[in-house]
C-alpha cells in the first residue's frame, strides 16, 4: 500500500493521509508516472483490478512485467500508451474531483517498478 496526501497542504496529520494500492497511487499521479515510464494506459477486457492481482502474483512468481503485460490482450487507445498526451485528456476528463481511477476499458499496466511496490 502506499500513502497518498487527501490536501495538497503536505500535512502529514493521520486526517491528510489515506491508504490506497500502487496501481491507484498511480493513477492518481498519472501524468508523472507516465513521464517516468512507470505505467502506460492500454484499453483491456481485463479490470484494473485483475490486473493488480494478476500482476502481484506473476511478480511473486519471478516473472517480468513484459511477459506478465503479454497476457492482458492489451490494445491501443486513442494515444500511444506511454503519451502525455493520455495524461492531459485523461485529467481533463476527470474534472476537479480526484479519483484513483479510469473509465473502463481503460487501465493502467506496469512497466517499470521496483519488486518492493507491487508485491
Amino acid at each position: 500500500m502506499n500513502v497518498h496526501h487527501i490536501e495538497d497542504s503536505g500535512e502529514n496529520v493521520p486526517e491528510n493521509l489515506v491508504t490506497m494500492c500502487v496501481a491507484c497511487h498511480a493513477v492518481l499521479h498519472i501524468g508523472r508516472n507516465l513521464d517516468l515510464k512507470v505505467i502506460e494506459i492500454w484499453k483491456s477486457p481485463i479490470s484494473q483490478i485483475e490486473i493488480v492481482q494478476k500482476t502481484r502474483a506473476a511478480v511473486q512468481q519471478g516473472l517480468s512485467l513484459a511477459d506478465i503485460n503479454k497476457q492482458f490482450k492489451l490494445k491501443k487507445g486513442p494515444h500511444s500508451p506511454d503519451s502525455l498526451l493520455y495524461a492531459n485528456e485523461l485529467v481533463h476528463e476527470m474534472g476537479q474531483e480526484p479519483r484513483a481511477y479510469l473509465a473502463e476499458p481503460l487501465c493502467a499496466v506496469f512497466v517499470n517498478l521496483n519488486r518492493w511496490q507491487i508485491e
